[in-house]
């Protein structure tokens, strides 16, 4: 193959990653719902794979026939290059990896291998679905496009397009960890800070030798625990800039690296065992669901990642939107009970209790209609009638019961409220009360509890 020649296909591979990188981020396998505008780029993808392939079997002294099934050129190269073969799969199995996919899960069992990935998504069926789409809007169902990651569709790419360097065999692992290296080489390598003592590279080089094997390793646990834990102030510095500058990476996989540094770890929710949460699945995959409360309100939605990663999107007013990432479904759900919930100072007719209310709005009591009560003086007063949910139907409260309610919304906030009034109806943990709240500082609650309990 002449340098020409070489040069145009491998344009043409980045052009087919440029479009790729173009498209919003993508956490899943390609959704149905986005189908219509990722046709055009992989249909750009294919071409781009088919085109490569059948170059690097044709400089190989190989013949492919005439065919667009990329499963079957890579069949053909392996008849005529093993070296670039293997390049290739190991580039895929490190993809795989790199980016979590459970290859035993429904959905993704063709990422076992390279060879079981083109056989379900790079056939020729395959690539005449995504040239007729647009026209025909295919309705076949268990269609192949579904089943695309654009992710290692893009590292497929990448190793086509290092597979034209013979002395280059890059990875997406190697990349990335490269690209962490020199972000944090940028930042503390070039400095005479400290003169006449060890230079903060040497510092830096130091401290990761005795924790972590890799630089990607130590970014992880210094944004896990804070930068603060690396016990120097210089460095502490210059590893946030490099955290910052690598967010800003044109390198998506390079970003979605830093995106799984801030999932939230196993274990790190806390167990509330009052308040153990259900989820009620949309689907038999069990890939996304509702997390409810006892008295079946929703907390919030839970969808599994293709990477095994749960996101989380509260149920609270304003925009839906998901919040955070958990590496396990059980922190996932606890991380709701924690946002959505609260443990409220309650006093009924005179009698303390402790009981867990559901906060949907997060800012104060919901009021849900204007209304007249009779105080005890028998003058009338305004008032609202506000709706409130226990966690659990044993809460033991009654119509006609007076309560004081007393809550804490956020925890960092000086700021707490109570309502005080009369109970109208109760269905199950939902009550609603006949009364009036009031915002007040922390330290004041107890006053008010006691104060506005007694009428």
């Amino acid at each position: 193959m002449d340098h020409m020649e070489r040069f145009k296909i491998q344009g043409s591979i980045k052009r087919a990653i440029e479009i790729l990188d173009s498209i919003p981020p993508q956490r899943d396998l390609v959704p149905e719902a986005n189908t219509v505008n990722l046709i055009d780029p992989l249909s750009t993808a294919h071409l781009a794979i088919e085109r490569a392939l059948k170059a690097l079997i044709s400089d190989a002294g190989g013949t492919y026939g005439h065919t667009h099934g990329l499963n079957k050129l890579y069949r053909c190269l392996g008849d005529c290059n093993q070296e670039i073969f293997q390049y290739l799969a190991k580039a895929f199995n490190d993809a795989v990896g790199f980016f979590g996919y459970n290859v035993n899960v429904k959905g993704l069992r063709q990422f076992r291998s390279i060879e079981e990935y083109l056989a379900k998504v790079g056939t020729e069926r395959t690539y005449q679905q995504l040239r007729y789409w647009a026209i025909e809007e295919s309705t076949e169902e268990n269609s192949a496009i579904s089943y695309i990651s654009l992710q290692i569709h893009r590292e497929l790419l990448w190793a086509l397009w290092v597979g034209f360097w013979p002395k280059r065999r890059d990875t997406v692992s190697i990349r990335v960890e490269r690209e962490v290296t020199r972000a944090i080489e940028r930042q503390i390598s070039f400095t005479t800070e400290d003169q006449g003592t060890e230079l903060p590279i040497a510092r830096y080089m130091n401290w990761m030798a005795g924790k972590h094997r890799t630089h990607c390793a130590a970014l992880k646990f210094l944004v896990r625990v804070g930068f603060a834990a690396i016990g120097d102030a210089y460095l502490e510095t210059a590893l946030r800039k490099s955290y910052d500058d690598l967010r800003q990476s044109a390198d998506p996989a390079v970003r979605y690296y830093l995106g799984t540094l801030t999932y939230l770890p196993r274990g790190s929710q806390r167990r509330n065992r009052d308040a153990t949460p259900e989820v009620e699945w949309a689907n038999a995959d069990m890939t996304s669901g509702v997390v409810m409360s006892l008295g079946g309100s929703w907390l919030g939605i839970v969808q599994r990642c293709a990477d095994g990663a749960w996101a989380i999107t509260p149920s609270e007013e304003g925009l839906v939107q998901i919040t955070d990432i958990a590496e396990a479904l059980a922190d996932a759900k606890h991380y709701l009970v924690s946002r959505l919930t609260r443990v409220a100072s309650c006093v009924v007719n005179g009698e303390r209790r402790e009981m867990r209310l559901c906060i949907y709005d997060r800012f104060g009591f919901w009021s849900t209609s204007s209304a007249h009560v009779w105080n005890s003086t028998d003058s009338e007063t305004d008032a609202a009638t506000y709706d409130v949910e226990f966690w659990d139907a044993c809460h033991g409260v009654k119509r006609g019961d007076r309560v004081s309610i007393g809550i804490s919304w956020n925890e960092d906030d000086a700021s707490a409220s109570v309502l005080y009034g009369i109970v109208g109806d109760v269905e199950n943990q939902k009550v609603s009360i006949i009364g009036s709240d009031v915002w007040i500082l922390k330290r004041s609650l107890e006053e008010w509890l006691e104060r506005t309990a007694q009428g």
